[in-house]
């Protein structure tokens, strides 16, 4: 299930816009539409707007297909969107191209390198022959441009990066380049900067440069000045973030390393700005990591280090209460979280229980769903016998896709080990603003905490709700989901659990998505997802299952 992306209702509009000039170029490309089209496709990059600068993009390049800039934007959307391939092959196209200038070839070459690390980062294991060649054609990539201008100081930063990862992994592609000369001379060019021309990068590329040498002082300051500064895009603090993370990868650098990188962590998770992809192992990295001193945090994040960092770590202490569900000694392809049993009204009151969508689970396999004897959990976050996989032993409650479209699972053997979430019985207001928090596997893949575009919109709750039918509260929210997040906690603002993911849509009526429909007897439709409150799910499962 997906919903839209951005940051709000005024994403929403800027999108609609987006839609709209892509048809007047399908209809009437004159110069002045294809204006305002160019002059959208930045706003769409910053915004992380990536499906949609896809579309924006490929509209415009039919019409002027040697456009370097068009081709830029095109070939980053496609690299975010995860078609590496196809952008190299874009990119490769244009570079040949007699008209490029050479201002552009270094942008296409960096775009390139970006390419190439990309598939590299989206290797789970680096010692693949794959991984190999993508990192080494990222250093021939990123070299280019800065040899032929060192000013191109994010193109140094870069080879310098993947200069790093190459050598973790014992692999000398540009033998006669160092690493640290790289860092120096980025540095150099950096402190030459006049003020005036210091942009968004340049407080992350200090700090890039300064991990290079080991310099973890002078990091920290550099990346302090640049997560606080509220001006900084969307996709530079995500693409930031990325870079430390997975190629630096400074949480295994030491406790320095470790402690930025909480640092780091909690700085996004403030900020809006982006879905933070963690693997099982960086979870617990970040968990069991001697906490930053006061003195770090307030470095880096300012007088609000202490809620902003704790409550970072209790959003990782929840994690490892989601579950992916896998086929047996298969795929993931759904979302569960455990929960205990005796909130439920049902006993032993400490055993854990997991709960996801009949979509996903049930009985008798509906709807498109696994049975309960073909299917295991893993609480991939986890450790010790709490991890699993896990068996399931019985279905003890559910309720179909048009009720409240849950299966409440009893793992077999002990199920005591397995930590389980909070849940409340309050909703958030929707006014002031609220945000909320959904953790889990989208697509299948690796654990996502979705921290961007999360507001809650509307909800069927007391006081004011007005539910269809009586008991089945459901709750609207914005926050990046797709197929694979169904079964996913929605968590308040405290970490607690106050519904279960289950569907969401996109409204776009040039393609006839019709979105979900408003709550509470309001009309129209909208961009948004939709959980049950887990207060309804927990009644429902009192019905079945105590004595009348």
């Amino acid at each position: 299930m997906s919903a839209t992306g951005g940051d709000g209702d005024g994403a929403d509009a800027f999108v609609e816009r987006a839609e709209a000039a892509v048809g007047l170029l399908r209809s009437r490309p004159t110069d002045e539409v294809f204006a305002l089209a160019k002059g959208l496709l930045k706003e769409l990059r910053d915004r992380r707007q990536f499906e949609c600068l896809v579309k924006l993009a490929e509209a415009a390049a039919r019409v002027r297909p040697d456009d370097a800039e068009i081709v830029r934007h095109y070939a980053q959307a496609l690299i975010e969107t995860g078609s590496c391939l196809p952008a190299i092959a874009l990119l490769e196209r244009a570079l040949r191209a007699p008209s490029v200038g050479a201002v552009d070839a270094d942008e296409l070459q960096g775009l390139r390198g970006r390419a190439h690390k990309q598939i590299y980062m989206d290797c789970a294991d680096h010692s693949l022959a794959e991984a190999a060649r993508a990192i080494e054609q990222a250093v021939v990539s990123y070299r280019v441009p800065f040899e032929h201008n060192p000013a191109n100081h994010w193109h140094g930063i870069n080879l310098a990066a993947c200069l790093y990862a190459a050598q973790r992994r014992k692999l000398n592609p540009a033998p006669d380049l160092g690493l640290q000369n790289v860092a120096r001379e980025v540095l150099a060019v950096l402190n030459n900067t006049v003020a005036d021309d210091r942009d968004a990068w340049w407080w992350a590329t200090k700090a890039e440069a300064h991990v290079a040498l080991g310099e973890w002082d002078d990091a920290e300051t550099a990346i302090g000045v640049y997560v606080r500064d509220e001006s900084v895009p969307p996709f530079n603090f995500a693409s930031t973030m990325r870079q430390f993370r997975e190629v630096w990868e400074i949480q295994r650098d030491g406790p320095r390393g470790e402690t930025l990188m909480q640092l780091l962590d909690a700085a996004l998770a403030a900020r809006e700005c982006g879905v933070l992809s963690v693997t099982p192992d960086h979870v617990r990295a970040m968990r069991f990591a001697d906490a930053p001193s006061g003195e770090q945090a307030e470095k880096v994040l300012g007088d609000t280090n202490a809620k902003t960092l704790n409550w970072y770590r209790q959003g990782l202490d929840r994690a490892v209460s989601v579950a992916a569900i896998r086929r047996l000694h298969g795929r993931r392809f759904g979302t569960g979280f455990a929960v205990r049993a005796g909130d439920f009204g049902l006993k032993p009151t400490g055993d854990a229980l997991v709960l996801t969508n009949h979509h996903v689970v049930n009985r008798t396999g509906s709807d498109d769903a696994e049975r309960p004897e073909n299917i295991e959990v893993l609480f991939e976050a986890a450790e010790g016998a709490a991890r699993g996989p896990h068996l399931v032993s019985e279905v003890l409650a559910e309720s179909p896709y048009a009720g409240l479209d849950y299966s409440l699972l009893k793992l077999a053997g002990d199920g005591s080990q397995v930590p389980t979430v909070p849940i409340v019985d309050l909703l958030p207001s929707v006014e002031p603003p609220t945000r909320v928090y959904i953790i889990g596997h989208p697509s299948g893949d690796e654990m996502h905490i979705a921290f961007q575009d999360n507001r809650l919109l509307d909800h069927e709750g007391p006081p004011d709700g007005l539910p269809p039918t009586p008991g089945h509260c459901r709750v609207h929210y914005h926050a990046p989901t797709s197929p694979g997040s169904s079964g996913s906690p929605v968590f308040d603002e405290a970490w607690r659990v106050i519904a279960l993911h289950h569907a969401g849509g996109k409204y776009d009526p040039q393609s006839s998505l019709l979105g979900m429909r408003r709550l509470n007897g309001k009309s129209g439709r909208y961009s948004a997802n939709e959980g049950l409150w887990i207060v309804s799910v927990v009644e429902d499962v009192k019905r079945q299952t105590l004595p009348s």
